[in-house]
């Protein structure tokens, strides 16, 4: 009632003033309002430009319903206002950032279906190249290693043979002839196992440098980060392949930010009152999901949905409790800041600074397809050539030379077997 009857004395003002824009402005103001026959009388009389039957109208409805009116605290409305005016910059901004959202994302979806597939190819020749690279210092490393196992099966042997006679000794007459025989056989055992014990610690030192080596191996490195980015690209380029997502022309892309910002406006959580943030919540988030979809019929549907059933209170408009209004302005402000620092980072980024310099796209990523195309075949000559060279060349130096005649074997044993396979989880905890 309140803002009726103040909006009826800005008319009569503005009769006053002949000022027929703000006249306008509050009769449609007005009509967003519940009001009674007497109102509409009084728009009806204004809308036939009969303005002097219009003010004795709203002077007469004004003195009738003057008792009507309730105290206001001027506080209250003061902070009212001051949320409402948050709300709106709250919109205003959800909106500018949702338009530089669905920007950037409409140019990594097109970047994404036009390049994508190239990119995996390259991701993938990159890593089988340095692969290829750190195979030789692998294959050594796999050959010391081989070499280790072996040295350590062996020992493990004669210290089970040692066992074996020692156990065999405790079972024997110490005077007997038998027992200088086992006797003698069980020391000569022993010094065996010492050395060969001594021999399989050089054989680990030896498999632990070569496995140092291979992690100190810039190219190493260089695998491993590829290998991780093949993968990581792969995830995410095959979730985007499978998202179901709808193409949509330039007209309807214009009709679906429409849409969703009108939907957004009737329901966003940062603006309806405390107990409806929960339904606002879920009614945002399925949203957001059709947005991403270009699904412009479920915008429309939750748009209409929200028009036709009961509206979402603003809590500007329903909160009358003074603490709990400077509580939501306090959130409100830290919700702009925190939007605007957003919307300054989205700005910034060198996606949307490459699409405010672009001025044609698809021209664009034809010029970035060429450019990898080009790339795909250098790598794939590369690739070839790493493979066509000889195990003996000068691909392999540091390892022929390295290996004795005793791992040598082994070296060979391992390498066809090693060619194929990739470097992840190769040590063990001895090295």
């Amino acid at each position: 009632m309140q803002e009726l009857l103040k909006r009826l004395e800005l008319i009569k003002s503005a009769i006053a003033l002949e000022d027929d824009e703000l006249i306008a402005l509050q009769i449609s103001k007005i009509k967003t309002l519940a009001y009674d026959a007497k109102v509409t009388t009084i728009l009806n009389l204004l809308n036939q430009h009969d303005f002097a039957q219009a003010v004795q109208a709203i002077e007469q409805y004004l003195a009738d319903n003057n008792g009507l009116v309730a105290y206001q605290d001027k506080e209250l409305q003061a902070l009212k206002l001051a949320l409402k005016l948050l709300e709106k910059l709250l919109q205003q901004l959800t909106e500018q950032k949702n338009d530089l959202d669905l920007e950037i994302d409409d140019f990594n979806r097109e970047y994404s279906l036009t390049l994508g597939a190239i990119i995996q190819k390259i991701l993938n020749l990159r890593k089988a190249i340095l692969q290829q690279k750190v195979q030789a210092k692998e294959n050594l490393f796999q050959a010391k290693k081989a070499a280790f196992e072996a040295a350590k099966a062996h020992v493990e042997n004669i210290r089970q043979q040692a066992e074996a006679l020692k156990e065999k000794l405790e079972n024997l007459d110490e005077f007997s002839d038998d027992y200088d025989t086992v006797y003698q056989e069980y020391e000569t055992l022993k010094q065996t196992l010492n050395q060969q014990e001594q021999v399989l610690n050089e054989k680990r030192k030896e498999a632990k440098e070569a496995k140092d080596e291979l992690e100190s191996d810039p190219a190493n490195t260089e695998y491993k980060e590829a290998i991780h980015d093949s993968e990581a690209f792969e995830k995410e380029y095959e979730v985007f392949i499978a998202e179901d997502s709808y193409a949509l022309d330039e007209a309807q892309q214009k009709a679906l930010k429409a849409a969703y910002r009108k939907a957004c406006w009737l329901c966003h959580p940062d603006i309806v009152s405390d107990e409806l943030k929960e339904q606002a919540d879920k009614i945002m988030a399925e949203l957001n999901v059709a947005k991403k979809k270009n699904d412009l019929a479920r915008v429309l549907e939750i748009l209409h949905a929200l028009e036709s059933g009961e509206s979402f209170g603003v809590a500007s408009d329903t909160e009358n409790n003074k603490e709990r209004l400077k509580e939501k302005i306090a959130e409100a402000r830290e919700k702009v800041r925190l939007l605007e620092l957003a919307i300054a980072e989205l700005q910034k980024s060198e996606s949307y600074q490459l699409i405010q310099q672009l001025e044609d796209r698809n021209a664009y990523f034809e010029q970035l397809k060429t450019q990898l195309e080009k790339e795909r075949e250098r790598l794939e000559q590369e690739l070839r050539q790493l493979k066509q060279q000889p195990p003996d060349d000068d691909f392999y130096p540091a390892c022929s030379s390295e290996l004795s005649e005793e791992d040598w074997e082994a070296y060979h044993n391992i390498q066809d077997s090693a060619a194929n396979d990739e470097i992840d989880n190769y040590w063990q905890e001895e090295f």
